[in-house]
């Protein structure tokens, strides 16, 4: 016969179930404060997102600029503990448009042409000077052979001025239009919030063909602070 108070048989079998549910229960809550608190070490150092958002905020949401290959390579903490200095590298991709391209094929014709043009008045100045100076070494004892000849071929003389004269104007044109100023131009004017000096990393002066995209690496450490709002760069 059971004790007074105790249960009575069968009844540590009904409880059985609730017990089991509870410890689960308290394992479960024991595995969420686990990963909470292994969330909140990892916080303790920005992210490759949070590096990331920091380089495409440069971007000033450009439609010609992409960034490509965006890699955190290094990460060290700041004297206090809301600094950490990010190391990065990534590239950057300058795509033209359906107008810059087309920008791209009718300066090439005209440079094409150009090419044409100057060949031509080169090779015609080049066989006038070569007969000028034949002329003076068969007339060695005429001080004045230079000038004669100059009068005695003035149509041929003129000729070459006149296609060096074309030649001139012609490459002026040329770099007036030039791809690369003008594709700069579009994306300053489209893209009004871009930085400058990353804009002009892309227009340095080299002979670049503006036509295809255009890669350009880079490495930058970025100085950042956490916040209330997350890790965010500090200015």
């Amino acid at each position: 016969m059971p004790a007074p108070g105790s249960p009575p048989p069968g009844a540590l079998y009904f409880f059985y179930p609730i017990i089991m549910k509870q410890n689960i229960h308290l394992f479960a809550i024991s595995v969420a404060l686990g990963a909470a608190m292994t969330l909140s070490a990892c916080s303790n150092s920005p992210s490759d997102s949070d590096a990331r958002k920091v380089v495409e905020s440069t971007l000033a949401g450009c439609k010609y600029l992409e960034l490509r290959d965006f890699q955190k390579v290094n990460g060290i903490p700041g004297e206090t503990g809301n600094g950490y200095r990010v190391d990065v590298k990534y590239t950057i991709r300058l795509s033209p448009d359906s107008d810059i391209r087309a920008n791209a094929k009718q300066w090439k014709d005209q440079y094409d042409r150009y090419q044409s043009l100057k060949a031509d008045a080169d090779e015609k100045a080049k066989q006038y000077y070569d007969q000028q100076q034949a002329y003076i070494d068969a007339n060695p004892s005429d001080p004045a052979a230079r000038q004669t000849f100059e009068q005695q071929h003035q149509d041929a003389y003129q000729s070459i001025s006149k296609e060096k004269i074309e030649e001139g104007n012609f490459a002026a044109r040329l770099n007036n239009t030039a791809l690369g100023p003008f594709f700069r131009r579009t994306v300053a004017q489209a893209c009004p919030g871009i930085d400058f000096g990353l804009l002009n990393s892309f227009f340095n002066g080299k002979d670049t063909d503006y036509s295809d995209d255009v890669d350009v690496q880079f490495t930058q450490t970025i100085s950042m602070m956490k916040t209330d709002n997350g890790w965010q760069q500090d200015r």
